[in-house]
């Protein structure tokens, strides 16, 4: 059976690739406003003389790091399996169900984590923000989870023993 690339597949292809991207930026960012926010803690401990006068903020900068580099993680995962489902290899699969885990387990964290959510300190919306954040980031690796758990999904990407 020929294996060729529907475009529902083409589709997924441009959204990972997408979410790939802005995942990349926004895990940047946040490891450098982790590290700043370190350093501006290492700064304010060494003027005043006083150690961990900062604790609260230095444990902030850590869970963010932390996050970061798991959603760089996570942007890494994405980027692989468009290019994997792109070329159609049998490992597309298991790395888009990777990837949909991967996200999922990436919401939850924020959702656990309020305090590394810009949006629910900014605006002391709390509980009912998050849940819909929640909500939203769960949609879309939900659906590759639907769409590969498909039989004709799964009879594509099969491999042959």
């Amino acid at each position: 059976m020929a294996k060729e690339r529907t475009l529902g597949m083409t589709v997924v292809v441009v959204v990972d690739l997408l979410f790939s991207a802005v995942g990349f930026v926004l895990s940047l960012l946040g490891i450098a406003a982790a590290l700043l926010g370190a350093k501006q803690t290492i700064l304010v401990e060494g003027s005043m003389g006083m150690r961990n006068a900062m604790a609260a903020q230095q444990a902030l900068s850590l869970h963010l790091l932390s996050l970061s580099l798991y959603g760089l993680l996570v942007s890494s995962v994405a980027l692989v399996s468009a290019v994997a489902l792109f070329l159609m290899w049998r490992s597309a699969r298991p790395l888009n169900l990777t990837y949909a885990s991967l996200a999922i387990a990436r919401g939850l964290a924020v959702f656990c984590f309020p305090a590394l959510s810009a949006s629910a300190t900014a605006n002391g919306s709390g509980i009912p923000a998050r849940l819909i954040g929640l909500c939203l980031s769960l949609v879309y690796p939900g659906i590759l989870l639907m769409l590969f758990s498909r039989r004709d999904w799964k009879v594509v990407f099969a491999t042959k023993r």
